[in-house]
């Protein structure tokens, strides 16, 4: 080969990629660098929008089932069946004892809370949310307590009991006072004492602090002669709508079921009879509308929606938004109907 021909071959050999070669595989790995991107960010944002909506789940079960588990149990006062006559008295969501009437009204309920606390029904609701509702859960704690205990006890002294009895009314006092429980069963047995619980449900529209913007359910517990202790249930729950079922004919089963007792077919005409009607509730319908707690992307939150007959507007805020519901048997009060047993 001669050196000509020889340097001929060496220089196609040795030739690299034209400017346009360059550009085309500079666009196409572009194309597919941008591709891998937008396939990882969807990837991502679909998984921050399932952890959302998994977290909205939860706290909307969790609240139902702590709201359930409460209700059931309302009306729960150990040994005690006749809880008496209702009256008036009971009527105040956050009413303080020394009186036995809360216990004949388990189930009380506060349709359409107003805007200001201290003008409405209880002023240990802190911030609550205007328009939504608050439900007061009535009953004895389920562990027991002998009285003799509860006077030495210096940490029971400012906490209420209850003493009951098949064939007696049901004796109410502070731990410091529990040597006033004397009733015993048959064989000298002393009766064992139970703390008082008074539980709260409402919506408040901050969940750590005020003014954190998330809302909650809140729980609102009668503790050491107080109502103090104010704690968050479930994060993201910012409407609580409530239907009560109302036993209008003794057998333990709801005939109605009403946002409370003044819109019954036949509406009570005095504070007596609304205590009374209370009295009667045998179901609670839990109606909860649950936010995620961070905004999507691109979502409007152009849906409103129907809690039990009650309409709330579209928010147009950006957080996706779901209504749970629930129906809860009130156990106690409901076997309890159709049959009155005297002191």
């Amino acid at each position: 080969m001669t050196p000509l021909k020889l340097n001929k071959a060496l220089s196609k050999r040795e030739r690299g990629v034209t400017l346009i070669e360059l550009l085309i595989a500079v666009a196409i790995g572009s194309f597919i660098l941008l591709g891998l991107t937008t396939l990882a960010s969807s990837s991502s944002r679909n998984e921050r929008e399932l952890s959302r909506s998994a977290r909205q789940l939860d706290n909307a079960r969790y609240a139902l089932q702590i709201m359930g588990d409460d209700i059931k149990l309302a009306g729960f006062f150990g040994a005690q069946y006749n809880l008496g006559d209702p009256t008036a008295a009971a009527l105040n969501v956050c009413d303080t004892p020394p009186t036995t009437v809360e216990m004949a009204v388990p189930i009380l309920g506060a349709n359409n809370l107003a805007a200001d606390p201290t003008a409405g029904t209880c002023a240990a609701l802190g911030a609550f949310v205007a328009g939504t509702d608050a439900v007061s859960v009535r009953r004895a704690a389920s562990f027991s307590y002998l009285p003799a205990a509860l006077v030495a006890d210096s940490a029971a002294e400012d906490n209420w009991y209850v003493q009951t009895h098949p064939n007696a009314n049901p004796l109410l006092r502070e731990g410091d006072n529990a040597g006033d429980f004397t009733y015993t069963f048959l064989g000298g047995n002393i009766a064992p004492a139970r703390k008082y619980l008074n539980n709260i449900y409402y919506v408040a529209n901050y969940t750590n602090t005020p003014g954190d913007g998330i809302p909650a359910l809140r729980r609102v517990v009668f503790d050491e002669g107080d109502y103090d202790t104010d704690e968050v249930i479930a994060e993201g729950v910012e409407n609580m709508q409530i239907q009560y079922g109302f036993d209008t004919d003794d057998d333990g089963v709801a005939n109605e079921f009403h946002a409370d007792p003044t819109t019954l077919s036949t509406p009570p005409t005095n504070t007596t009879e609304l205590a009374e009607a209370w009295a009667t509730v045998v179901n609670v319908r839990i109606f909860l509308l649950v936010r995620n707690t961070e905004t999507s992307q691109g979502h409007t939150s152009a849906k409103s929606f129907n809690l039990g007959g009650v309409a709330v507007a579209a928010a147009n805020d950006g957080f996706k938004r779901n209504v749970y519901t629930t129906t809860v048997r009130v156990v106690n009060v409901s076997n309890r109907r159709g049959t009155v047993i005297d002191p």
